[in-house]
């Protein structure tokens, strides 16, 4: 009986050697594919819809320094960024060169309707002023967003050129927007 223990336990832990072998081999082919898409990666493949009812894709990147931000209602750290984001989108007004997107992504679980109207809730009680779309989750993972905040910094080509995964502040931003708003 002790010998068939010992067998099956080295054919168990040689499965589990094996899938992790296994694992490791897949992560290390495509490294380059996980985690947030980095600088330089085109976003031609995107659209959301706004509450405003309006589409927001990529033809609406072209011409501007876009500040797009995925957040959550029940993201605290997103509550704070987005405050700041909507005083900088306030501090550029009247700049058409420069534009604030706030895309929320409630995660899974939700109809279309339900994450609109989770959304719109939100909104409405914070007073958030940002033009805000709403994602299904197809835009976050072209992006290849894991947590939020996480927030884009796209030039006026529609090129991500800064990647903020977690809580960036303001003053980033603002630095950023000057930078890229020069070229």
């Amino acid at each position: 009986m002790k010998r068939l223990q010992t067998i099956v336990g080295a054919v168990v832990l040689l499965g589990v050697l094996s899938i992790g072998a296994y694992d490791a081999m897949n992560a290390a082919r495509d490294w380059d594919s996980m985690g947030p898409a980095a600088p330089g990666t085109s976003l031609e493949t995107f659209a959301v819809q706004r509450l405003d009812g309006e589409r927001f894709e990529y033809a609406d990147l072209l011409g501007k320094v876009s500040i797009v931000t995925f957040w959550a209602t029940w993201c605290g750290p997103c509550q704070s960024e987005l405050a700041d984001l909507d005083e900088l989108d306030d501090a550029y007004a009247g700049r058409d060169d420069v534009q604030f997107v706030a895309v929320n992504w409630e995660g899974g679980g939700y109809s279309p309707g339900q994450r609109r109207k989770i959304t719109a809730a939100h909104v409405q009680n914070s007073g958030l002023g940002l033009p805000v779309a709403v994602d299904d989750g197809a835009m976050a993972r072209a992006l290849r967003v894991g947590a939020v905040p996480h927030t884009l910094v796209v030039d006026a080509k529609g090129v991500v050129r800064h990647v903020y995964p977690g809580r960036v502040r303001a003053a980033t931003i603002a630095d950023d927007i000057t930078a890229l708003a020069g070229e």
